[in-house]
């Protein structure tokens, strides 16, 4: 499988909005709810405090991932996210992603950190972030779900990535 990482466009508001439908709430914190409008689905493409970025195969979106600010974040640190399709898991697709969001969050908006949010009981995403280096910084309750929350400095990313940093 060839995995371009390429930027989400303003054309690819239905790829979106299909690959959102095919993932399970129980594996990837929905933002928009259970179904994605065409027009959150262009917010979200238009919005100007997000980079997002996406792997295709033969035209249909199989892995997404995004850097945006939220409330939980402080100044130099933008909340990640990241959701693979179920029927292309354990391709490299996250991990991918992964490279090229933590390249965004260094090269293009000099941060120090990184947050995410995980369902506590996600045990492969959590596997993927700590292999990472995303390490715990606290938990919480939403809706009757415990989330953990992780933090990443990126120089600790790039630090035990010595790979990246050619």
């Amino acid at each position: 499988m060839n995995l371009n990482v390429e930027r989400l466009g303003w054309a690819d508001a239905e790829r979106l909005i299909a690959f959102y439908k095919s993932i399970p709430e129980r594996q990837f914190f929905k933002p928009c709810g259970e179904q994605m409008s065409r027009e959150e689905a262009e917010r979200i493409i238009n919005e100007p405090k997000r980079d997002d970025v996406v792997v295709a195969e033969e035209q249909q979106i199989v892995g997404w991932g995004f850097l945006r600010r939220t409330d939980r974040c402080k100044a130099k640190e933008l909340s990640l996210g990241i959701a693979v399709h179920p029927g292309f898991r354990r391709k490299g697709i996250a991990d991918s992603l992964m490279k090229s969001l933590v390249a965004l969050a260094r090269n293009v908006h000099r941060l120090e950190s990184l947050r995410l949010i995980v369902v506590q009981d996600n045990i492969p995403a959590l596997a993927l972030y700590r292999k990472h280096g995303f390490e715990l910084f606290d938990s919480f309750i939403l809706n009757g779900e415990v989330l953990d929350s992780l933090t990443l400095t990126v120089e600790r990313y790039f630090a035990m990535r010595k790979d990246l940093c050619a």
